[in-house]
């Protein structure tokens, strides 16, 4: 018999606790990282309704195309979609012309009644 050879040693392995450990860490990241990013995303209406608000009234005709774009994606309820027809038939005299006037008061009212029923919707 040999004299040297000696018997395996046993060797604790922490493979599995390391693993498990890793696993559970990233789960629990991932969610706190997921939670946080869709708790500060805005919405599409919501960004919509910023650029809406934020509006400039000083060059007719882009306003009016701005405008009837904004007032398709916000309107929701029925009232807010009888009101985005009116507004949208009265901004048709800003669209499609070379020299345009500036906005007239019915149109500015129509654009506040939109707004103040959009907000409330």
């Amino acid at each position: 018999m040999i004299k040297d050879i000696e018997p395996l040693e046993q060797i604790t392995d922490f493979s599995l606790y390391f693993t498990l450990a890793l696993t559970i860490f990233a789960v629990v990241l991932i969610y706190f990282i997921v939670k946080n990013l869709l708790s500060k995303k805005l919405s599409i209406r919501e960004i919509t309704l910023k650029k809406y608000k934020d509006i400039n009234f000083e060059n007719p005709k882009q306003t009016a195309y701005e405008l009837t774009k904004y007032s398709n994606i916000l309107a929701k309820g029925q009232k807010a979609k009888e009101i985005k027809t009116r507004l949208i038939k009265n901004l048709e005299k800003y669209k499609y012309k070379k020299s345009i006037p500036k906005f007239d008061e019915e149109t500015k009212s129509l654009y506040n009644l939109f707004l103040e029923v959009v907000e409330n919707e």
